[in-house]
Order: C-alpha cells, then sequence, then structure tokens
C-alpha cells in the first residue's frame, strides 16, 4: 500500500482515493503486485460518521493487479480521514486526509477571532495606554467626518 497526499476538494465534487497491494516473498526478498479481494477503505467524515466501502461495484474497483481506486462525494464541509485497510493477501495500510471546503457554506464551529489582535499596529500609542478599540476608533475617525459613537477618538 502506500501513501497519499492531502486533497482539497470544493463540497458537491469527488473525491478519487487509490492504492495498490503488493504481497512481500520473505524467500526472495521482493514485492509483487496482488490482488486482496479483503481490501477496504474506511472514510471518516467530520462529524465522526464513518463509511466502510469493500471491493465491488459502485464501491472498490479493481484496476488491474494489485490496483485499486474508489470514487466517493463528501456532503460536508470539514477534514475527511480515509484508510485502506487489506486483511486477506496484504496485510498493510495506507491512510490520510482531505478537506472539503465551500465558499457558499460556513463551518459549524467559526473560527476564533482572538489571535488577530496581533496584526493591529500599536506603534502609534504609548506603551499600556492604547486598545485595540482605541485604535480603531482613531482609524474611524480618520475615514469618516464624525466618530462612531460613544467610542474614544484618543488613546
Amino acid at each position: 500500500m502506500e501513501l497519499a497526499e492531502m486533497y482539497r476538494v470544493t463540497l458537491g465534487g469527488a473525491v478519487t482515493l487509490s492504492t495498490s497491494v503488493q504481497v512481500y516473498n520473505p524467500a526472495t526478498g521482493t514485492s509483487a503486485a496482488a490482488n486482496d479481494d479483503g481490501l477496504h477503505l474506511y472514510i471518516k467524515g467530520p462529524d465522526g460518521t464513518e463509511t466502510i466501502w469493500g471491493v465491488g461495484p459502485n464501491e472498490i474497483i479493481n484496476d488491474g493487479i494489485g490496483a485499486y481506486h474508489a470514487v466517493f462525494v463528501p456532503d460536508q464541509i470539514g477534514v475527511w480521514t480515509w484508510r485502506w485497510l487489506g486483511d486477506n493477501v496484504a496485510q498493510g495500510a495506507s491512510e490520510g486526509q482531505f478537506e472539503v471546503w465551500s465558499i457558499y457554506v460556513m463551518p459549524a464551529d467559526p473560527p476564533d477571532l482572538t489571535d488577530l489582535r496581533v496584526l493591529v499596529r500599536r506603534s502609534s500609542c504609548s506603551p499600556g495606554r492604547c486598545s485595540v478599540t482605541s485604535f480603531l476608533s482613531r482609524r474611524a475617525t480618520r475615514l469618516s467626518a464624525t466618530p462612531p459613537s460613544g467610542r474614544p477618538t484618543r488613546c
């Protein structure tokens, strides 16, 4: 089995996951491609729901000796994980993840904007006397003729 890179897909798009199965021969020290009818693909969604597919039509497709793929259409935004696991001929696994996103759907957990405070320039304020609120108020004062009500205009 082989490792794969991280995929990023738009909600509604399909993800094609593929793997190859090889069997190691200790007598010769070589590996050879082999089919494994016990191959399974485990796909876990962002909400923890797990889908398990086996070799067969509309699930895992055998593309040739030791070569397999599956086409999966995720239905949620977020990070999905997948794992190929052989249990008959090949005792091995490969796993990875892909991210589903959409510009039209917000994630269930909105991002925490607390850390954006570090992006606010503080060089024009005296140490300990300027807050993010006063900085933004001064900025608003420069952009409009009147400052927002209830907000200080200076540090």
